[in-house]
């Protein structure tokens, strides 16, 4: 303290800027050890539940769709007739994609403790981050299902049925022609009529969606028990499938009074069937919205919708106090993470798009 009363503040010997170095790699350490713990710690979302995480080192990924269904046949011969697997190969080219964050060194070095747990929150959100790319990436695709062809590629450029991915023309088995289910040479996956979430809907959605048909002409026989809805639409599947005496459909007058109260019983209450709220997914009605069922027994079976194919490792790139970055710039340092990763769509017997208006 002055003799005036002010502060007297000693100033620190300047640190040479080669000083530095080793303390802006604990920097830059420290948040990829933020961002590894909060990206191991993070639960998987629904494009990872519902879907199959296909990791790999690769820029190209192949993924067979198995058309061969194995079943007894009464035997007329001595020896059971082999069947030859068809397959037609998905294949996923992945893409880059790059995230970075950065901070001013000295103010790092400082002690400044808000600025630095600000630091290690960006690594956090950018493990989140790369979590959330992966429903973005199926979001995309779920939401461009009607068009193109489903596994379109060079070698199938007409696709594996030609046919959508959502479509109500899929090919019982697209390699023999004779195949049918009960006379239907094709099953739908897709309701195009507008067909809100209401308890009747549901109903017959479900139905419909269970009549999905295996490559020898037989029904899976899956139950369809999972929506996957956008968010406006939680608090409809929500009441729809846990409100035990929720009021439905006909519409009755009494005392002069016109009211949708006719007493019915909520058939979906403990019926096994679950939501998901997906955020990347559009929606502007809270029951008009478009949605999907899943049958969570053919994914178990591994009649996964789509698959993820990521490299588990990532490139990073350290700006550290030695770069260009640094000494042409504001004395930033920067972490950038490079990750390759896409998502296709697989087996459309285990989805069913319905339109909600």
């Amino acid at each position: 303290l002055r003799a005036d009363g002010r502060t007297m503040v000693k100033l620190a010997a300047a640190t040479p800027i080669e000083g530095f170095g080793a303390s802006s790699q604990r920097a830059l350490e420290q948040f990829r050890l933020e961002f590894n713990m909060a990206l191991s710690a993070a639960p998987k979302m629904w494009a990872e539940e519902a879907g199959f995480m296909l990791p790999g080192g690769s820029l190209k990924d192949t993924y067979p769709i198995n058309f061969n269904d194995t079943h007894y046949t009464e035997s007329v011969a001595t020896s059971a007739a082999g069947k030859k697997a068809q397959n037609a190969d998905i294949t996923i080219v992945k893409r880059k994609f790059r995230n970075a964050k950065q901070a001013n060194l000295r103010r790092l070095l400082s002690g400044d403790f808000a600025y630095v747990m600000s630091w290690l929150q960006n690594a956090q959100m950018m493990a989140d981050a790369r979590v959330f790319l992966r429903n973005e990436l199926v979001t995309s695709l779920l939401t461009s299902g009607t068009g193109g062809y489903w596994g379109q590629s060079v070698a199938q450029p007409t696709g594996i049925d030609g046919q959508p991915y959502f479509s109500a023309s899929h090919a019982v088995n697209p390699f023999d022609s004779s195949a049918a289910l009960r006379g239907s040479a094709t099953w739908s996956n897709y309701q195009s009529a507008a067909t809100p979430l209401t308890s009747s809907n549901l109903t017959n959605e479900k139905a419909s969606a269970a009549q999905v048909a295996s490559p020898s002409g037989r029904e899976f026989g899956h139950r369809f028990d999972q929506i996957l809805v956008p968010t406006i639409m939680e608090e409809t599947a929500r009441n729809l499938l846990s409100v035990q005496d929720i009021i439905l459909d006909a519409a009755v007058t009494k005392n002069g009074v016109s009211n949708v109260f006719a007493g019915t019983k909520n058939p979906h209450y403990n019926s096994g069937t679950v939501h998901v709220g997906a955020p990347e997914l559009p929606g502007a009605s809270p029951n008009a919205s478009d949605y999907y069922l899943v049958s969570r027994a053919a994914v178990a079976r591994g009649l996964y919708p789509w698959i993820i194919a990521e490299d588990a490792a990532e490139e990073v790139i350290l700006w550290d106090e030695t770069s260009d970055f640094y000494k042409n710039g504001e004395h930033e340092v920067k972490y950038e993470s490079v990750i390759y990763v896409n998502a296709a769509l697989l087996f459309p017997q285990s989805i069913r798009f319905v339109k909600g208006s």
